[in-house]
């Protein structure tokens, strides 16, 4: 059977990218594999250790690493009731800051990808996790880089 690859960098997400591979998935009666990447977690240090008060008041690794896991898993219930509603088999992964030769060794078996590339923002695209250029490039697939609208 074939198989639909969705990427989408970071915390953002595109209904427009998502809407477009489920589309595809359902005319080529493929599967739908959907990769969130994540970046690595920030090491975050307190400057002022007089203000010990406030510092403990603030959100620490962990909480904000919770945060991301309660956004994503939001999303992934998205795609389900998508997925069931379109009647497409679907699959979600979560990995951390992988380079396109990881992303491109999960998709050895696509027939077509997508990727989001968010809006035509500068700074988006300076903190994206790979170049989606080179994906592009190098897969073995056709792969489309949509902009969210």
């Amino acid at each position: 059977m074939s198989s639909t690859l969705v990427i989408f960098s970071g915390l953002s997400f595109s209904y427009t990218a998502l809407d477009h591979a489920i589309a595809w998935a359902q005319e080529h009666k493929s599967d739908l594999r959907v990769l969130f990447l994540q970046e690595e977690p920030v090491e975050e240090g307190y400057v002022f250790p007089s203000d010990i008060d406030a510092a403990e008041a603030l959100t620490n690794e962990a909480d904000a690493q919770q945060d991301d896991d309660q956004l994503i898993q939001g999303k992934i219930r998205l795609i389900k009731d998508k997925a069931d509603a379109a009647g497409i088999n679907y699959t979600t992964q979560i990995i951390t800051a992988p380079s396109v030769n990881t992303i491109l060794a999960l998709a050895t078996d696509v027939d077509k990808m997508f990727v989001d590339v968010g809006t035509d923002d500068r700074k988006e695209a300076a903190d994206r996790l790979f170049k989606p250029e080179e994906l592009s490039e190098k897969a073995a697939c056709p792969v489309e880089l949509v902009k969210a609208e």
